[in-house]
């Protein structure tokens, strides 16, 4: 019967548009950079990967600690106010790793801790193997300083041991 046609034409549209969802990337490398740019000084490029969901990168970093623009807590308190003003904050809260600062900031305030989640394991989808590892890694260094954009839902990792910036944001 000739019913069935629009529904052709409509499924082929629909085919079409996922497919081309699929491929489009989250973050622009450029984009990222400039993102990045307000917090650290980002160099050469390690590691980049985008995808609608996620995005994941690696930066040399010329940057000894975050810019003058960006809050500084030290305490737990610290965190969750710059967090609930919605402010870019700089985790360096002595002794603890990111992952440790993340766990009681979930703890402290599961609503304000969801999006700061969000971003840190939605990147890892944007990772292969090697770099997870790397991730995983300055996760769990505690000389590792985190950042954290609320307004963005952007997480990066600032390691100067290494002299590198990880960059992860990401829909879980």
């Amino acid at each position: 019967m000739t019913m069935t046609q629009p529904y052709r034409g409509s499924v082929r549209a629909g085919v079409l548009a996922l497919a081309v969802l699929a491929g489009c990337a989250k973050d622009d490398e450029a984009e990222v950079r400039a993102e990045l740019g307000d917090w650290v000084t980002p160099g050469a490029t390690l590691y980049f990967q985008s995808r609608l969901g996620c995005t994941a990168a690696r930066f040399e970093t010329r940057s000894p600690r975050p810019l003058p623009g960006v809050a500084m807590a030290q305490s737990l308190a610290d965190v969750m106010r710059h967090v609930a003003a919605e402010r870019t904050v700089a985790f360096n809260v002595e002794g603890h790793s990111p992952t440790r600062v993340s766990e009681e900031v979930m703890r402290a305030n599961l609503p304000g801790g969801i999006g700061l989640l969000s971003a840190g394991v939605g990147g890892k989808a944007c990772m292969d193997d090697a770099e997870q590892a790397r991730y995983v890694t300055a996760l769990n260094d505690p000389g590792v300083v985190m950042i954290y954009a609320p307004q963005g839902n952007a997480l990066v990792l600032l390691d100067t041991g290494r002299r590198e910036v990880f960059f992860v944001r990401g829909d879980v």
